[in-house]
């Protein structure tokens, strides 16, 4: 009996102790919740890997409204295209479009700028567009009032600069409302559909210039370039005065849009360029601004289709071979070959294939082409007094042989 009560008294004890542990419920789950717990360094891991997938998520985001906001773009500018298109087919007499005399017989022109109206920077009365008329034109008082048309900004880039008066602007013209993504209109005048203010009123727009080309055949092609246009800005016209120097075309020179006169929308410049067959890139070959500094990496720019050699003609000497006319470059880098401490990088990389361009070499090789470039808003002064631009083209859509 007594061995019976001690076997009892010894098993009972550790049938307790496995069936209820000792300690009671509390101290039963604090035994459980110790064993499932993460370690420190789990815990790190789990926040380093959780951290990297938000951030890969968040970088998501920036780009896709890039994306969105490029493709609004996109669509918004090819809207505007076809509409540009359309106004050019039914408002253009092509039969009384200029084009330069001198060109080589039985070739196709080169491309010339349509005048069109611009806004005027600051300017809130009724005549705030306008035709833009070159400030400091080429020509004589007494030559501008027997042929006024000469003095318009685009005559002066196409080179109307013989005995040809150039496009006629009231033959030629579209409404300045017609240049624009918008309709907006608080100001009906036909001239002036809206004044300075009044389009700053909307943070960004999209405008387009047209250009025209006379083929050999007697038709008509027209290019259009489309420019996206931001609140604040303003664009500098080119100097034409500068025509004429020692090299023949036109340098590139801003007229100062903060002292003397601004524009709301981007403004074409024709530039004076050469081509080296040696380093493949393409230089200007005036001053003060460079080609770089005007056309920025990822601009666009056409070949114009005027070639000179070192003499001053306006047009295409029939010894000349003429280039590719209405070729889209795109700049991929730029160059400043000087030391002068100032920001005007002169050459730059293009991404297309550069052969069939005129070369500029020992003569008889020493030819000169034009580029239409739109460059960036004007943002300052540089050091030497020029005008120091943007690092962004404006240009968003440029379709060539409408």
């Amino acid at each position: 009996m007594s061995t019976n009560l001690k076997i009892q008294s010894d098993f009972y004890p550790a049938v307790a102790r496995a069936d209820r542990p000792t300690g009671g419920p509390v101290a039963s789950l604090r035994g459980r919740s110790r064993a499932s717990a993460f370690s420190l360094l789990e815990i790190m891991i789990a926040i380093g890997v959780l951290g990297i997938g938000l951030i890969m998520v968040a970088a998501i985001f920036p780009v896709a409204l890039t994306q969105h906001k490029e493709s609004i773009e996109k669509s918004r500018s090819l809207d505007l295209l076809n509409k540009a298109e359309a106004l050019l087919r039914s408002r253009i007499d092509a039969s009384r479009l200029w084009a330069a005399a001198v060109v080589q017989p039985g070739a196709d022109s080169p491309w010339y700028m349509l005048p069109m109206s611009n806004l005027q920077v600051g300017s809130n009365g009724a005549n705030a567009w306008d035709r833009m008329p070159a400030l400091t034109p080429i020509f004589s008082p007494i030559e501008l009032s027997t042929l006024p048309e000469r003095g318009v900004y685009a005559n002066c880039l196409n080179f109307a600069i013989t005995g040809d008066p150039g496009n006629l602007f009231s033959l030629t013209s579209m409404p300045s409302l017609e240049q624009l993504s918008d309709r907006k209109s608080p100001n009906l005048d036909s001239l002036s559909p809206m004044t300075d203010a009044e389009f700053e009123s909307i943070e960004n727009r999209f405008a387009w210039v047209g250009f025209y080309r006379r083929m050999a055949s007697g038709s008509t092609r027209y290019t259009v370039a489309v420019n996206r246009v931001l609140r604040g800005e303003r664009y500098a016209e080119q100097d034409v005065t500068t025509v004429g120097a020692a090299y023949p075309g036109l340098s590139p020179q801003a007229v100062d849009p903060f002292n003397v006169r601004g524009r709301r929308l981007p403004v074409p410049w024709r530039v004076t360029v050469a081509f080296n067959p040696i380093t493949r890139r393409i230089y200007s070959v005036g001053s003060p601004e460079g080609l770089g500094e005007l056309a920025p990496p990822g601009s666009r720019m056409m070949v114009g289709g005027f070639v000179w050699r070192n003499t001053l003609v306006a047009g295409v000497q029939p010894s000349m071979p003429i280039p590719p006319a209405g070729r889209i470059l795109t700049v991929t880098n730029v160059f400043d070959n000087t030391s002068d401490g100032i920001d005007n990088p002169e050459t730059v990389d293009v991404l297309e294939d550069t052969t069939g361009l005129p070369e500029f070499g020992a003569s008889p090789n020493d030819y000169y082409f034009d580029v239409i470039v739109f460059p960036p808003p004007a943002v300052g002064q540089q050091n030497n007094g020029s005008v120091q631009f943007g690092r962004k083209s404006p240009l968003v859509q440029w379709k060539v042989n409408l």
